[in-house]
């Protein structure tokens, strides 16, 4: 299945961004709306911002709540936050921009480590 796929099966707009990110040490994508605020001041530029969505996880979709920011990790390559839409589209945002935000942003490893079947695993 597809990523355009899943994001049409959990209700999430194409048009979204999302980030590599951990929830409870599980690796997913998190999904912003990017929002452009229209300036009321004419010579005054408009304000862009990333509006927090959900998480998906193994298929699992999560609705974004301010008591989960503690526990998400944004994958930091580079020094940059790289955010992704489903059409190729890509934006890099210098970490330091995000030292306000709760958010923990490190570095993920580029190694695939093996995992054990969960115990109440059933093959079909």
């Amino acid at each position: 299945m597809s990523l355009l796929e899943i994001m049409k099966e959990n209700d999430i707009d194409v048009n979204w961004v999302f980030t590599h990110v951990k929830f409870h040490n599980k690796e997913g994508l998190f999904f912003f709306e990017s929002i452009v605020k229209e300036s009321d001041e004419e010579g005054e530029e408009d304000e862009h911002y990333f509006d927090t969505k959900c998480i998906l996880i193994d298929d699992a979709k999560f609705i974004y709540g301010d008591d989960m920011e503690k526990e998400i990790e944004i994958n930091v390559i580079n020094g940059n936050v790289i955010f992704n839409r489903v059409d190729g589209a890509e934006v890099s945002i210098p970490e330091n921009e995000f030292k306000d935000l709760p958010f923990r942003l490190t570095t993920f490893s580029n190694s695939v480590s093996k995992h054990s079947k969960p115990t109440d695993y059933v093959e079909v």
